[in-house]
């Protein structure tokens, strides 16, 4: 009886950690709706002096929530229970929950950290392109550009750091994405790739692309910034992103970052590499590429 009892309490234990995950990647799925629900109404549409402020305390209850989010998932840490397809899946949730919550943050956040520059030729993912800022500069644009600092209720400097620690989170995540094998069962779960897998295995499923994009944005426009900092000697500006920075080592400070976001660079492409095989993707990675390219040509 007490073995029964044992079982029966040993199964709730499972499942509730099997489902946890669930619960989480549908909470950071509603949570990438929110904020562009948030953003279609506070940014493209600038809202008046009285309704910024609105927009101000629905931003910071998002920020709350997904900070929330963001929490429970580091309690469950890539759940592992017996190895086993189930332990397999619980663990695919949670890295997809992660992308996902980490990617709702950045969007929270990357307006107001970097005032949405484009930085990609094409439109893709809700991040703005090059080639739609220089028509609206041609053409007759009467809407007014949005008060960030009435409708944000973060700095700039709050901003930048969130994106930065969201994106490297991401970036270790899409590393670490299990790949299969048909030689082993049921998965390979590490980000290296086994052997028998080919250059042409996808598997990196393709709603990270957007995740990715977004990542790359914010770790070649903090990466530009920095340099540019490192380069005129007003690393000063960017202290808020450095690790206990001190004047006489700040340069030294700003270059392990700078390497650490060319890193992180390395990391997403080679994970977006391998989803190339997907309608829609391949033109994806490839803006990712020349972005990087382009940015880190004298690095």
């Amino acid at each position: 009886m007490k073995g029964s009892k044992d079982l029966c309490c040993a199964s709730r234990v499972t499942l509730l950690i099997y489902y946890k995950p669930w619960a989480l990647l549908l909470e950071s799925e509603k949570a990438i709706l929110s904020v562009s629900e948030t953003f279609d109404e506070c940014l493209v549409n600038p809202p008046s002096e009285c309704a910024a402020s609105d927009c101000s305390e629905r931003i910071a209850h998002l920020d709350a929530h997904i900070t929330s989010i963001i929490k429970q998932l580091d309690l469950l840490k890539k759940p592992r229970i017996n190895g086993g397809i189930e332990s397999s899946a619980a663990q695919g949730m949670w890295r997809i929950a992660t992308v996902l919550v980490h990617s709702a943050r950045i969007r929270l956040h990357r307006a107001r950290a970097f005032m949405d520059i484009p930085l990609f030729l094409d439109k893709y993912c809700d991040l703005a392109a090059i080639q739609e800022r220089m028509e609206a500069t041609s053409a007759f644009d009467s809407r007014r550009p949005p008060n960030l600092d009435s409708i944000f209720p973060f700095t700039e400097q709050d901003s930048s750091l969130a994106c930065l620690k969201s994106t490297q989170l991401i970036a270790r995540t899409l590393e670490d994405i299990p790949i299969a094998n048909p030689h082993l069962h049921p998965f390979v779960v590490t980000g290296r790739k086994p052997n028998g897998v080919t250059g042409k295995t996808p598997y990196m499923l393709p709603f990270f692309m957007c995740a990715a994009m977004q990542g790359s944005y914010v770790l070649l426009m903090l990466h530009y910034r920095l340099r540019a900092a490192l380069e005129s000697k007003h690393l000063s500006m960017y202290y808020y992103l450095l690790h206990s920075p001190q004047i006489e080592s700040e340069s030294q400070d700003a270059e392990r970052l700078l390497r650490e976001l060319r890193q992180g660079m390395e990391s997403i492409i080679g994970a977006v590499k391998l989803a190339n095989m997907f309608e829609g993707v391949s033109s994806m990675s490839q803006e990712i590429y020349i972005a990087h390219q382009s940015t880190l040509i004298e690095d």
